[in-house]
């Protein structure tokens, strides 16, 4: 039998870097929330300014825990589950994966909101594949640039814009949406290997820029400025330079009085009435059910765990699962993939007037990004 809890006005699910973002603004409405996490709070201590440990062995910063947290999928339900290959790996804790990220803080591009139309607009409704399901988004790009930018100064991000309202700017990226200030810290510093690689770039016709970081640049609400110690490409900060949600929106939201995380918290359902209504969570602590009364419910898990406990959490009004009358939840999204490099074919105008395409090697190493510029009016080789 579940332990009924006091009622709060939201439960979040998943205090990385969603739900860690989210209770800020929430706590300051002077909602009561309760945060739901699946992991802990992780120490400075926890995290290791050591290459081998980090980079070599893959440690990241906590052992085998991120090991054994990975997502496991299958392709058919007959299959047995296996490991998903992500890299970072994913992790539980108060901040998540946000602790050991890359800090790459991009914002989506104006075209990304309006992928449909714009596809048709530049290449014509065959460019699509029969069946698509691809759509506008019903929000853009100029919806969200305030929230952008809100999110940026509240967690501290470093970088040069390159379109700072409309006035192009060569020296960040000249192919972003027009932004209404600059960002609040200038950009990382930049290192040999990284001014080789700009130089060889523009005398390629290429727009290299500093890549936008939640990493301090300089002192920041506090804390530390980047080391630049180099062993931090998976790992956690030790001296708290990279901006995790663990370190700046939640203590934030802490203070208000107004957010209560429980940790080692496992929810196994968002709970639902006859109509439809959600009316909170169920989830197991220390081997104990509760059941978290909620008039809201944000889910903040990561894409898989969000699919998942919405086709755990059946109902009367939803048999398959929350919001999955359709049979639509777990199809059409898009996880989270990184790398180091990205290796594609661009159409270019050749010298001779024909169509040629060129190998392009694209590199985010150094955190320095190479943008590709079009080469005709026929070309579609902007990144």
């Amino acid at each position: 039998m579940a332990t009924n809890l006091k009622p709060v006005d939201v439960a979040v699910v998943g205090l990385g870097a969603a739900g860690g973002v989210a209770v800020l603004p929430l706590a300051r409405a002077g909602m009561k929330i309760a945060a739901l996490e699946a992991g802990s709070w992780m120490k400075t201590t926890d995290f290791k300014a050591d290459e081998i440990y980090n980079n070599v062995r893959r440690r990241v910063t906590t052992g085998t825990k991120v090991w054994d947290e990975i997502p496991t999928f299958r392709t058919d339900p007959g299959q047995p589950a296996r490991l998903a290959a992500t890299v970072p790996p994913m992790m539980n804790a108060v901040g998540g994966t946000s602790i050991h990220f890359y800090a790459n803080s991009w914002r989506w591009q104006p075209w990304d909101f309006q992928a449909r139309s714009e596809t048709i607009k530049r290449y014509g409704a065959s460019a699509l594949p029969k069946g698509t399901t691809l759509e506008d988004w019903p929000l853009t790009y100029a919806d969200l640039e305030p929230y952008y930018d809100l999110i940026e100064y509240e967690i501290g991000v470093s970088g040069k814009a390159g379109n700072l309202q409309g006035k192009i700017d060569a020296r960040g990226n000249i192919f972003e949406g027009p932004r209404k200030r600059e960002y609040p810290m200038p950009p990382l510093r930049d290192t040999e290997f990284t001014d080789l690689m700009q130089s060889a770039a523009r005398k390629a016709g290429f727009h290299p820029h500093r890549s936008p970081a939640a990493i301090n640049s300089q002192t920041n609400k506090g804390r530390s400025a980047c080391a630049y110690h180099g062993y931090c490409d998976t790992g956690g900060c030790h001296i708290n330079a990279k901006n995790s949600t663990a370190v700046t929106t939640i203590p934030e939201a802490l203070k208000t009085k107004n957010l209560t995380i429980y940790e080692r918290a496992h929810v196994t359902r968002i709970v639902a009435d006859d109509a439809g209504k959600v009316t909170g969570v169920l989830y197991v602590r220390d081997g104990q059910e509760y059941f978290q009364p909620a008039a809201t419910v944000l889910l903040g898990s990561y894409t898989y765990e969000n699919v998942r406990l919405l086709l755990l959490s059946k109902s009367k009004a939803f048999p398959k699962g929350l919001s999955n009358n359709h049979g639509q939840v777990g199809k059409h999204y898009i996880g989270h993939w990184a790398g180091r490099e990205v290796i594609g074919l661009f159409p270019f105008a050749s010298t001779s007037g024909g169509a040629q395409m060129r190998r392009v090697w694209l590199s985010t190493i150094g955190r320095t990004t190479v943008s590709i510029t079009r080469a005709s009016a026929s070309s579609a080789a902007r990144v």
